[in-house]
């Protein structure tokens, strides 16, 4: 750059330096806002950013809101979503950092540099007292007369209800992925306590304590009738349900649950804001009464999610657990992962926030030009040129901006104003020192318009990259190279894995009455297929509760009961576990830690990943191999295949008796706690029983699939080929 043409000697005035800089903000400012610049692609994008700009337009505010809240509850017709939904969850992720640092809050969690347990208890907790100390003032204003303060009629309390429906239909969506049969192993331990509080949202498989179901039935209760709630309709609805930062919450939710693996960090930290006490939960739960509503929905979350013994104090437990681990590992991204946790909790924390980064920008515009409007007259002898004028002669054209070619002029010349403004990098821009303590201008900005400063030069750059690509820059981690989505067979519906999805078999039906058949005997089973089918089989029945909404009903009450004894946990009895199971285990061990059993037992190669037991596209694969695939890929359409999938399920409970009765398969204690599973599953497969029975048509496709999945593990790994089941070529029929 030519020094000699902007006069840089002369910018030891420091008017001169505040009155330049406060131009090329208001300019910058004033660009942005009003004129839409074309900007020149990275020269070598990622293959994975390209694939997922181009199938992720920019998000259009509520009409985007709501088309995803419908094909992220129905994914298995909509695939392609994911990959909007990963760029609109980095944009999300980079907005709540970027306002984050724009409210300037008086404590902050991003003020926890460095991730310290003990800190961050007294960071939460005192969050907690400033909640408690409003309510104590909520209260007096309540004692000395004033009235509620969400709603003052009975009719406003139900539309009140109504415009929340969209958030509160998918309570525990956040974690409705997590701890699927494919989390890493060495991860296991963590995980499971998060899947805890969302079997805890959604009511041990009790269904008078499941949490939508509890909103629905209130809903009811104030004669509020709307579509269901997964539905387009729903959706499409604009009956009471108007609010767009609803919608974005409850889009939110759904959205970050669908990347356990490579978000987990950032889960983990929005689970922990989500699950503190807010001010509108204790309102609600007290003004509902006033107008005789029942607050028990809102009441039940004061109790659950406490600081003591709930899901406030399992969050941090669990992020502490997460954070040893990582120190364990030997990983010298510590702090990056502390930062991505920081931005989960940032994001839950400023969804609530309607103010947008250009208000921010138009609030610093406008003190930046009220301090040059008191400064424009004392710099009239400066020497300082901008390009082909003087700092003076652009300030009186800042009424003529708009001719075209001062403007682009003047921002090609700003565009390379270095030292001063150091686009994305606030610490090595000499603007930021100057006006620091120590500098020639230190005092001509207050803390407020020197953090916002900051923030807006750090939101600049001279490259134009994705929200995903501007996120990564942030926490300070490299782009990652592949989308890990919640399950392997979603990355089949994406294309991301070339593993063909094999079609639903044609079986002949047997009626609807169920009997189980006899107990599976053989011997001679390869381990190694054994081992495939195991794990396989564990994914059946995990997609059935990642909707939190179609939680709501009896059947899938069942599911999740059996669920929680797939991973150990008893039958919920009075009340929930909560912080118990973090401090003193009482579970059985999962499916997946009998699995792994199996594998030490037989003195298998020992896996780090599910990967390196179920291999796609393996040429030398098995029976065993290709039915695990077919299983995980049935798995994936939750939706299409649900009675199907039970009755499967239920045959391979007929293997786990025969894997749990085998003394050469599992060590005594582990054959035992397999023996309690199965027992618990029993139970809960003839309550789903009783529910299917009452149809004749999902009756006789559960019997059905039972004796095919029954068939299906005798040809796989015993070579017998069953003589009850008719197998033909599947053709266009669907189930």
């Amino acid at each position: 750059m030519n020094t000699a043409m902007l006069g840089w000697d002369s910018f030891a005035h420091p008017v001169a330096l505040l009155s330049l800089f406060t131009l090329c903000c208001i300019w910058t400012w004033w660009k942005s806002a009003n004129r839409a610049v074309k900007q020149p692609a990275p020269e070598k994008p990622h293959k994975i950013a390209e694939h997922i700009i181009a199938a992720a337009p920019q998000l259009e505010s509520a009409k985007t809101y709501r088309s995803l809240y419908y094909k992220i509850q129905n994914l298995e017709f909509f695939p392609e979503c994911i990959l909007q939904a990963r760029q609109v969850l980095a944009g999300l992720l980079v907005e709540g950092l970027q306002k984050e640092h724009y409210r300037c809050r008086k404590e902050s969690l991003l003020d926890l540099v460095d991730y310290d347990p003990i800190r961050l208890s007294h960071f939460i907790k005192a969050n907690l007292n400033d909640t408690l100390d409003q309510w104590v003032r909520y209260v007096d204003r309540r004692k000395a007369g004033q009235g509620p303060e969400l709603f003052s009629t009975h009719d406003q309390a139900k539309a009140w209800l109504v415009s929340q429906a969209p958030l509160n239909y998918v309570d525990g969506a956040w974690l409705s992925h997590i701890h699927k049969t494919d989390t890493p192993f060495q991860l296991r331990s963590i995980t499971v306590h998060a899947w805890q509080i969302l079997s805890e949202e959604l009511g041990d498989g009790n269904l008078e304590e499941n949490h939508v179901q509890l909103f629905i039935s209130l809903l009811r209760s104030v004669g509020a009738n709307l579509p269901e709630g997964d539905t387009l309709a729903f959706a499409e609805s604009t009956d009471g349900m108007n609010d767009e930062l609803v919608w974005k919450a409850a889009v939110t939710q759904l959205i970050v649950s669908l990347f356990p693996h490579e978000f987990l960090p950032e889960i983990l930290g929005f689970n922990l804001h989500f699950e503190q006490l807010s001010m509108q939960t204790l309102k609600a739960a007290k003004e509902l009464e006033e107008f005789a509503i029942s607050g028990k929905y809102y009441s039940l979350h004061i109790s659950v999610d406490n600081i003591d013994c709930g899901h406030s104090a399992m969050a941090l437990e669990i992020i502490d657990r997460y954070m040893k681990h990582i120190a364990q590992s030997g990983s010298d991204e510590a702090q990056s992962f502390w930062k991505r946790i920081q931005a989960g909790y940032l994001l839950s924390q400023n969804l609530d926030d309607c103010t947008t980064a250009k208000q921010h920008e138009e609030q610093l515009a406008k003190s930046l030009s009220e301090k040059m409007l008191v400064s424009s007259k004392i710099h009239c002898g400066s020497r300082v040129r901008v390009g082909k004028l003087s700092l003076q002669d652009w300030m009186n054209t800042l009424g003529r901006i708009n001719d075209e070619g001062s403007s682009q002029e003047f921002l090609s010349i700003l565009a390379g104003a270095k030292p001063w403004v150091k686009r994305g990098d606030s610490k090595g821009s000499l603007i930021m020192r100057e006006i620091s303590r120590g500098g020639k201008m230190f005092g001509a900005f207050t803390a407020m318009e020197v953090s916002r400063l900051r923030t807006w030069i750090d939101g600049l750059s001279d490259q134009v990259l994705s929200d995903e690509e501007k996120y990564w820059r942030k926490i300070g981690q490299q782009d990652q190279e592949h989308i890990v989505i919640a399950i392997p067979s979603y990355a089949m519906l994406v294309g991301q894995d070339e593993m063909s999805c094999p079609q639903l078999p044609r079986y002949v039906l047997h009626g609807k009455d169920f009997t189980p058949r006899p107990p599976i005997e053989g011997s001679g089973v390869e381990m190694r297929d054994l081992v495939s089918l195991w794990f396989a089989h564990c994914f059946l029945l995990e997609s059935l509760v990642t909707s939190p909404y179609r939680t709501a009903n009896a059947l899938s009450s069942c599911v999740l009961r059996i669920l929680r004894a797939e991973r150990g946990y008893k039958i919920s009895g009075d009340s929930i576990a909560g912080m118990d199971e973090l401090v003193q285990v009482t579970r059985n061990p999962s499916l997946v830690d009998i699995g792994l059993e199996i594998i030490r037992r037989q003195q298998l190669p020992y896996p780090d990943t599910l990967h390196e037991i179920i291999k796609p596209n393996n040429r030398d694969a098995s029976k065993a191999s290709d039915l695990s695939q077919a299983m995980i890929s049935w798995a994936a359409k939750p939706l299409q295949n649900r009675v199907f999938l039970l009755g499967i399920a239920r045959a391979f409970v007929d293997l786990e008796l025969w894997v749990g009765a085998g003394a050469d398969i599992l060590p005594p204690q582990a054959g035992a706690a397999l023996r309690q599973i199965v027992a618990s599953k029993m139970d809960a497969f003839n309550d789903c029983w009783q529910e299917l029975s009452t149809f004749a048509s999902e009756a006789s496709e559960f019997v059905s699939a039972y004796h095919f999945g029954r068939a299906k593990i005798a040809e796989t790994l015993f070579s017998e080929q069953d003589e009850n089941v008719q197998h033909v070529p599947h053709d266009s029929e669907k189930h």
